[in-house]
């Protein structure tokens, strides 16, 4: 009988997160496609495919089963004619009873199969994204369970694979005890939505590695499971596995969202070679501002989903690369990935186009709040302080920051979005600042005034704040020593923004501003022959109307006066006339 994991919210066999990088054979040259690694192989392309409409309805011995019907992996299921399109903004699409979900809770079986070339060695299982838990198989042999729908999952799979045709057997819920945790303002869709690959590596290969840098030069870099020896800037050195090498280059260039310099590293173990890119910089909070490279900035910055109007979250690498290509046309420099980590591969888009980001982990538990007739008597922090919760919600943290820890692009760490605050999240900020000197964010502290000015996040946070806030109230309260970033702090929704200038004559007055993000990039329209759709036009109940029809953008990123407005808004020269 399938054991009910989904009732759980932790992880079953997943190996422990690990910074996202791709090994290449020892004689491969650099490569930033990753496809071109000959210890790579993709697992992406058509899959067989059976629903079901509850898990309960799931054979003790589903694997053993073809499905008939066939899919494109990643995807979402309901471009495929399952189940149905929902657009919710702050509400659970199902009742309040954690951690259970409802006994109709529709499945989907993914069965595919691959050949394994011969040879020796590891061999890794990874997805980058499956909604929003899922059960593996391969060969009839259960490998594990995964409930964190935007990380990256890696099972060892070496013991149950074998030379020739494999066959994989993926069971994919639509609805988990994770899923308390992913009350997000989107789409709600299913499927394994981002890349699936294997790796196949040598035996004693390096398992994670740490890289730190700051603005003057100084490179620390620290190896896990092996011996390594490394080439940078021109020279070779030899590391012991948990031993830092410590250097220092002289005048580095630095990197920043206006000058994205990397530096190139290779690290060589067992065979095997990864190619690093390596920025020097430092983002820290100092003296009441944010700075990076040790100057106050401003963040212009701009809310990330992963959407496309014909494919829904699962966009390709091509499609990222179109969108920051656009939001660079447009003055954007920072992003912040609302409201979960983004596919890894984007971050390495950041680091060499020029972005900083706000890395955010996989939690939100808006709906908690509406559970409530009487607003009074709503206890926001439900999750925040519920122990059922607390492994999840440091386990989401883990597999953010650890994924993209070596990335320079990564400027701000953020806990999460509107989930109250408590315990959960104070050690869950406490685990951060442990593990990376990054500056954190979280800006639902705002709600629990007994802890308001709390020093576990770094900086103040606020969504759409009346000016008056900003110039007296955040200015002027002595208590207060952190920077302001605002979050969300515009609404392109209809005839908006309308408000950025307003805004950026407040944020330029002082460097306790560090800028904001405007809510969203793109609107959520899915794209059908009568045009783009939104929440309740494919007849569910409950939806949130056309509230996802709020971005700076199009569906299919065309532009229009909120564009201009914000392109305005954040131009980095201004001119001012003298006599």
């Amino acid at each position: 009988m399938l054991k009910r994991y989904f009732e759980q919210t932790e992880s079953v066999n997943a190996l422990p997160p690990r910074s996202y990088y791709i090994p290449f054979g020892q004689s491969q040259t650099y490569s930033e496609r990753r496809e071109d690694s000959e210890e790579f192989f993709s697992l992406c392309g058509p899959w067989k495919i059976r629903a079901f409409e509850s898990v309960s309805d799931v054979p003790d011995d589903f694997w053993s089963v073809a499905p008939a019907a066939e899919i494109e992996v990643p995807s979402c299921v309901q471009f495929y004619g399952y189940d149905r399109f929902q657009y919710l903004n702050v509400k659970y699409p199902f009742p309040y009873q954690p951690p259970f979900v409802p006994n109709k809770n529709p499945c989907y079986h993914y069965q595919r199969q691959f050949t394994l070339p011969g040879g020796s060695g590891k061999t890794y299982l990874l997805f980058e994204g499956a909604d929003s838990c899922f059960y593996v198989y391969v060969n009839g042999k259960f490998i594990g369970f995964f409930s964190c729908p935007h990380a990256v999952s890696e099972f060892d799979v070496t013991e149950s694979v074998a030379e020739g045709i494999n066959t994989i057997d993926v069971l994919v819920l639509k609805w988990g005890a994770g899923s308390y945790l992913e009350c997000q303002d989107k789409w709600r869709l299913t499927g394994i939505f981002r890349e699936v690959y294997l790796l196949r590596r040598p035996y004693g290969h390096v398992r994670d590695y740490r890289i730190r840098t700051d603005r003057n030069g100084r490179f620390e870099f620290t190896p896990f499971g092996a011996d390594t020896e490394i080439e940078f800037a021109g020279e070779n050195f030899s590391v012991k596995d948990g031993e830092t090498c410590v250097l220092r280059l002289e005048n580095p260039v630095c990197w920043s969202a206006e000058t994205p310099h990397l530096y190139p590293l290779a690290i060589r173990a067992a065979g095997e070679v990864i190619y690093e890119q390596v920025g020097f910089c430092t983002s820290e909070v100092k003296g009441g501002r944010y700075l990076f490279n040790g100057k106050a900035i401003k963040l212009k910055g701009i809310n990330r989903h992963d959407f496309h109007p014909d494919k829904g979250a699962a966009v390709s690498l091509k499609d990222v690369e179109r969108d920051l290509k656009l939001m660079k046309s447009l003055n954007i420099n920072a992003i912040r990935t609302s409201h979960y980590p983004a596919m890894p591969e984007f971050y390495r888009l950041c680091d060499r186009m020029g972005f900083y980001v706000m890395s955010e982990s996989d939690v939100e538990s808006h709906g908690v709040l509406e559970r409530y007739t009487d607003r009074s008597k709503c206890n926001f922090n439900e999750i925040a302080d519920n122990p059922l919760f607390a492994h999840a919600i440091a386990e989401r943290q883990r597999y953010n920051v650890l994924s993209q820890i070596n990335r320079p692009c990564v400027a701000i760490w953020s806990l999460g979005n509107e989930s109250g605050w408590g315990e959960n999240f104070r050690r869950a900020a406490d685990w951060i600042r442990s593990a990376d000197s990054r500056p954190i964010h979280y800006e639902a502290v705002i709600s629990c005034r007994e802890d308001y000015y709390t020093d576990k996040v770094d900086f103040i946070s606020r969504m759409y704040p009346p000016y008056e806030w900003l110039k007296e109230d955040f200015l002027k309260d002595e208590k207060e020593t952190r920077p302001c970033v605002l979050c969300e702090y515009s609404h392109a929704m209809g005839n908006g923004p309308g408000d950025l200038a307003m805004y950026w004559d407040i944020f330029r007055t002082s460097e306790r501003f560090a800028g904001g993000f405007v809510w969203e990039w793109a609107d959520h329209g899915i794209r059908t022959e009568a045009g783009f759709l939104y929440g309740g036009d494919f007849g569910e109940s409950p939806h949130d109307g056309n509230f996802c029809i709020d971005g700076i953008v199009s569906p299919d990123r065309e532009f229009d006066g909120g564009t201009l407005e914000l392109k305005k808004a954040y131009e980095p020269v201004a001119f001012r006339e003298t006599d």
